[in-house]
Parts: structure tokens; sequence; C-alpha cells
């Protein structure tokens, strides 16, 4: 029914509105609506897709559409308040969701999702993991508008998750080679090669974590920047301060 001519390929976008674009249902009844979370979702299981046929380059490209494809939708959600201003539409609540969390979390969810498969890959491979744990960094950069606040303090969030998740396979990988008393007063080291693997993802986390408090928070080519936007930069380095504190915490409660 759909078909390709030449040797083009479908960029992880195109391929999920083109499945999108064919609803089958029963005659008579109403067409069922299509969310932009069940696209978002597709996009993430073509992400998985590629992770698991360990094609690094495709693996990257599928991700960066669903980051470029979350920032467009946050985008083109910004709408005038009634008291004047900008405010946006993502901030709602997601009536689909359990906690009713603002639609713009629920879409988030595509990018834990994929750090976590990616964190439970590292026993085999660390490719997809330094890739993801650049991300969160891409989506801040790429969301700069002041009605934005909470979205980019949530990939701030999200990006500390992935050093999380990290630590939760280092703890499962160190209880399977038998140090079961790993902990603040026993830190242990992993036997090889799993060390080095666990030392590659941890050092890509940091070159991420270390970006986004250098260079983004406070934009390098941002040089007429008013007192109200270090305002919102401070809230931005506070929250990057006590998720360090929480981490690092973390990491020694574990042993790690």
């Amino acid at each position: 029914m759909c078909s390709i001519d030449g040797d083009t390929r479908l960029t992880p976008i195109e391929r999920a509105m083109v499945r999108w674009s064919f609803v089958f249902r029963p005659p008579g009844r109403e067409q069922p609506s299509i969310l932009i979370n069940n696209i978002l979702l597709e996009l993430q299981s073509d992400a998985l897709s590629v992770m698991r046929e360990d094609d690094p380059d495709s693996f990257v490209e599928s991700i960066r559409h669903l980051a470029e494809l979350f920032v467009l939708l946050v985008e083109v959600s910004e709408v005038d308040a009634l008291e004047g201003g900008k405010t946006n539409l993502t901030l709602v609540p997601d009536r689909y969701h359990h906690f009713e969390a603002p639609v713009y979390q629920v879409w988030s969810r595509r990018f834990l999702d994929l750090i976590a498969a990616a964190s439970v890959k590292i026993s085999s491979d660390t490719a997809a993991i330094r890739a993801l744990v650049h991300i969160p960094n891409r989506v801040f950069g790429n969301l700069r508008h002041p009605s934005l606040l909470p979205h980019r303090k949530h990939f701030i969030l999200l990006l500390s998750l992935a050093l999380r998740r990290i630590d939760t396979w280092w703890v499962n990988t160190a209880e399977e080679q038998g140090f079961a008393t790993h902990g603040i007063c026993n830190p242990v080291t992993l036997a090889r090669p799993e060390a080095g693997r666990h030392d590659a993802a941890v050092r890509e986390f940091i070159s991420a974590w270390e970006t986004l408090k250098n260079y983004l928070i406070i934009p390098s080519d941002n040089e007429d920047m008013t007192w109200q936007e270090y305002g919102v930069a401070v809230q931005y380095f506070e929250a990057h301060l006590e998720h360090t504190v929480t981490l690092l915490l973390s990491a020694a409660w574990s042993g790690t």
C-alpha cells in the first residue's frame, strides 16, 4: 500500500508517520485519535531495534531525531497566556497518565526508557549509553524560552537519572561477581572487563554533566544576558548542585 521509490532511506520520524497514516477500523466506528505519545513510542521502538542490532551510527541518528521532534513539539505548543506573556500547553496534566503528570514529562519518558535499556547493555557495549547521556543536554540547549524553565529543570533531572541507571547496573554486576557486602564502608572494584566499561560510561556522563554546567546553563554565545536571565540561570545551577550532591551520596552509599 505504500512504497518508496529509489534508494532514499526514511528517517525514524518519517517511518512513524507512514505507519500512522494507515488506520484500519470496522465500518461505522469513530476514527481513533492518534496520540503524540504514541508517535514518540514508535520512535523509541525504532531506536531500541537499532540498539539491539549494534549499529551505533543509526542509533545516534534515531535518538537525535527523537530529541528534535520533542523540541519541535514543545516549541509549537507555546501560546499566549491570559494574564499576558507566554505559556506552554505541554505544562497541562496528561489525562491519559495515571498521576496526571505534565505532558512534557510523559513525553520525556521515552528518553528514560532508552537510558534504562542502554544501561542494561553496558555488560556487552557502552556505545548506546555513552550516546544517550548527551541527549538531555541537546534538549536543554534547544529549549531557551523563559516559559520553559520547568522543562529545562526536568532534563537536568533526566540527565542525573542516567548515572542512577549506570549505578544500578554497577550494583547488579558487583553482586553477580560476589561482592554482596559492597557499601559506604566497603567500596569495591569490579573485575575486568566490566570495570573498564563502567569507567567509560561514568566518564562520558561526567563529560555531559560538566558541559551542562560550564557551557549550557549560561551559553558561551550569549554576551547580553539580562539580570532576569541570570536569575533564571541560578535556578538551573541550584538544580545541578542539588543533583550533584545526591549522586555523590548515592555512589558513596553503594560503594562505587
